[in-house]
């Protein structure tokens, strides 16, 4: 949401292709950016988030727990993975939808995060020291 909140204030139009929403309605104080969730990647380790306004579902590629799933508004700590509560299973499907479609949208795919990160380390292997 930063690029296409700074080309707004530029007076720049946001192309179509640029993923995210200008907050500068919130930040002026007019309105809020409405969303069914936000979605985030890291890549070290490999993983992806879905978080709603109650829910943080999150899947990393590797690990012994490759699910987590959390109620923020009852652990606001993140301390108790409930990814197999029998009383959430519905809630957990929305999330992983909810992250399928993310990912087909964006064109993201598990194992490109690693793969990236093993081609950074490369190239800075590579590089005299203090060149980095």
């Amino acid at each position: 949401d930063l690029m296409p909140t700074f080309l707004d204030y530029a007076g720049v139009a946001i192309p179509e292709t640029l993923r995210g929403v200008s907050l500068r309605p919130v930040l002026e104080g007019k309105s809020g950016v409405q969303r069914d969730y936000v979605a985030a990647e890291s890549f070290d380790p490999e993983a992806r988030m879905i978080r709603t306004e109650r829910y943080k579902y999150i899947r990393f590629t590797h690990g012994e727990n490759t699910e987590q799933f959390f109620d923020l508004e009852a652990d606001p700590g993140e301390l108790k993975n409930l990814i197999e509560h029998p009383d959430l299973g519905s809630e957990v499907k929305r999330h992983r939808q909810f992250l399928s479609d993310w990912m087909k949208r964006t064109s993201d795919e598990f194992g490109k995060g690693s793969a990236e990160l093993a081609k950074i380390k490369d190239r800075d292997s590579d590089q005299p020291k203090g060149k980095k």
